[in-house]
């Protein structure tokens, strides 16, 4: 289960049946029979025949018990034991589904897996799931850099890093010619209209696999990779790309006829626009969104919706996930 930590589900997983299975101690000390236990206070105490069975936190409450209290409370009075304290029925104690229902939704197809979600799996006693196994190779000849950024990126989204040739989706960082890919990639189409990122293009492998080129430097990549290569992404773990409507706090100014990537960051319930056509570090490291405004704008005044894509939640699952 370990190596699934970080990729994409292939179908929903549900809870075969109630987390915990059984009513389960929340505490150590001893199980009792709330019943049994009304009135009973340290000046008139509640005496019993037999000891109460000792219990840890996480077992399960033996039969005819409902409640866990401290051992403390029962002391021994001859050969009789006798306990001070009063308990209600579940005091202590979680009930069988209190964490999970029968057939509860653990994971859904296109969600990925977290530290929680495979928390929830083996608790649920699931040992193996299916995931998507999205593949990407980078043929790299721009900056190491940018490089780590983008398989770091693609790692985070579900993504495994391969060879070449096993890739489903090739990414060629540099400006230089479009390299063998296994299987010859069509001519390739390069110079888009999108700033930053001009140099960016596209090409298809013969089997019909996709190759994005991307600039080296590292604007102009992650340009390329919020226009062109996280919808090939979305479409490889079926997902789709998540979108967050926001007022701008102010205006933004767009050239005709280009993409311009836009860096934003939240600041009072609207969207702060930190660059406009331009990928700065500074920029990148205060970003919470990206946009892509479209060619035939020529920006937003402020209070103006904007939908953007979230840097950290950058895909949900699809339709019918």
């Amino acid at each position: 289960m370990a190596e699934t930590l970080g990729r994409v589900a292939a179908e929903p997983v549900r809870a075969a049946g109630p987390v915990p299975s059984d009513a389960i101690a929340l505490r150590d000390g001893i199980a009792v029979a709330a019943a049994s236990l009304v009135g009973a206070s340290p000046y008139a105490p509640v005496v019993l025949a037999e000891p109460p069975p000792p219990i840890r936190s996480g077992e399960a409450l033996p039969p005819a018990t409902d409640a866990v209290i401290p051992a403390a409370a029962a002391t021994m009075s001859g050969p009789f034991i006798e306990i001070g304290q009063a308990a209600y029925p579940g005091e202590q104690v979680a009930l069988a589904g209190s964490d999970l229902a029968r057939e509860a939704l653990i994971l859904g197809r296109g969600m990925t897996v977290t530290p929680e979600i495979r928390l929830a799996l083996a608790m649920a006693g699931i040992a193996e799931i299916a995931v998507l196994n999205g593949r990407f190779a980078i043929v790299p000849s721009g900056d190491p850099a940018t490089r780590g950024w983008l398989a770091a990126r693609l790692g985070a989204l579900g993504l495994i890093e391969v060879q070449r040739a096993e890739a489903d989706l090739t990414l060629c960082l540099g400006e230089g010619d479009v390299p063998a890919t296994g299987p010859a990639a069509s001519s390739a189409i390069r110079g888009l209209a999108l700033r930053p990122g001009e140099a960016s293009g596209t090409a298809v492998r013969a089997d019909g696999r996709a190759v994005i080129l991307l600039p080296g430097r590292f604007d102009g990549a992650v340009a390329a990779f919020y226009a062109l290569v996280l919808p090939v992404v979305a479409g490889l773990t079926g997902r789709a790309i998540n979108a967050r409507t926001l007022p701008l706090t102010a205006k933004i100014s767009s050239a005709i006829g280009c993409i311009d990537v836009a860096l934003l960051r939240v600041v009072g319930g609207g969207y702060e626009p930190l660059s406009v056509g331009q990928v700065t570090l500074q920029a990148l490291l205060e970003a919470e969104a990206v946009a892509l405004i479209p060619p035939e704008s020529e920006g937003a005044g402020a209070g103006t919706p904007l939908a953007a894509i979230p840097i950290d939640t950058p895909l949900i699952p699809g339709p019918g996930a």
